[in-house]
């Protein structure tokens, strides 16, 4: 959505920049390959332990369901470009297509860089409420002992944006919907 609106000698305009489609609801991590199937069929899926510990069986599930291939790899704890370049080794050995980051903030940063940088889709399923990540353009890049390096401007939201109300810490039902609004806000 772009408007413009003449006032004198000035022109206003408003840029509206979204993923590609945001889902949100009670267990979507099930359905999860349905949704992804459209965009690749093969998928590195990069998510925190934490996560990986109670979702990766649902994971593998709806993958297959799907008749997805999937490739799981661990989050090695900093969004650094040392843990992009060891994921897209594993990305490339597995000949992923695409990049699915489920986790926290720094999580779906590293794989929304990785993405970029391999030119491929990518889906961002968040598991905390409380971060703009998901559904950003940027990925904030660090060292490998967590200072601040640099921001990734993307060139693109990610592809999709996948919300499971059952799994997201700080109860997405109500606020992930608000985040949502926020964070296309904050593009504006």
């Amino acid at each position: 959505m772009a408007t413009s609106t003449c006032e004198g000698n000035k022109v206003w305009t408003t840029l509206f920049q979204s993923p590609g489609k945001y889902i949100q609801g009670a267990d979507v991590i099930t359905r999860l390959g349905e949704y992804l199937k459209p965009l690749a069929e093969r998928w590195l899926v990069v998510g925190d332990k934490f996560v990986l510990n109670f979702a990766q069986s649902a994971l593998e599930k709806s993958f297959q369901d799907a008749g997805l291939a999937l490739e799981i790899a661990p989050f090695g704890g900093e969004c650094s470009q040392n843990e992009i370049d060891r994921l897209r080794i594993v990305a490339d050995k597995a000949q992923c297509g695409a990049v699915l980051g489920i986790g926290g903030g720094k999580t779906l940063d590293t794989a929304k860089a990785l993405a970029h940088f391999m030119d491929v889709p990518v889906a961002i399923a968040p598991t905390i409420a409380s971060t703009d990540a998901p559904c950003s353009a940027l990925s904030v890049i660090y060292t490998d002992a967590g200072e601040f390096e640099r921001y990734l401007m993307l060139p693109r939201n990610p592809n999709m944006v996948i919300v499971d109300t059952k799994n997201c810490r700080g109860r997405a039902r109500a606020s992930a919907g608000c985040r949502y609004r926020r964070c296309a806000g904050d593009l504006v």
